[in-house]
């Protein structure tokens, strides 16, 4: 079972609140079962570092000469635009889960 065993989080441990990496585990776990929407529910923001962590891996997996063809400037400039969004997004979410508007 996922949701069971002892509590690794120092954060959590010495104020019983959620820190904003509490759930990440649990989400990947869920992730390599393809358990959509647990992994939501253990953390939001799990299931989208689990498919970047996953795109890098693959991506270090492709030779070096073919690699700007799969990330080249576009992917470059669409990260970019992209990773400022979703840091903002989970920085927010993770200030409302602290103080109990957030799931």
């Amino acid at each position: 079972m996922v949701h069971s065993g002892p509590i690794i989080c120092i954060f959590r441990r010495w104020t019983d609140l959620n820190c904003p990496g509490c759930g990440l585990t649990r989400a990947f776990v869920h992730m390599g079962h393809l358990q959509w929407s647990q992994a939501f529910d253990a953390h939001l923001f799990g299931p989208f570092l689990f498919a970047i962590l996953t795109a890098c891996v693959l991506l270090s997996l492709i030779p070096q000469n073919h690699r700007r063809l799969v990330a080249g400037p576009q992917a470059r400039m669409l990260w970019s635009a992209v990773e400022p969004a979703l840091l903002a997004s989970w920085l927010v979410w993770a200030v409302l889960r602290l103080v109990g508007l957030g799931a």
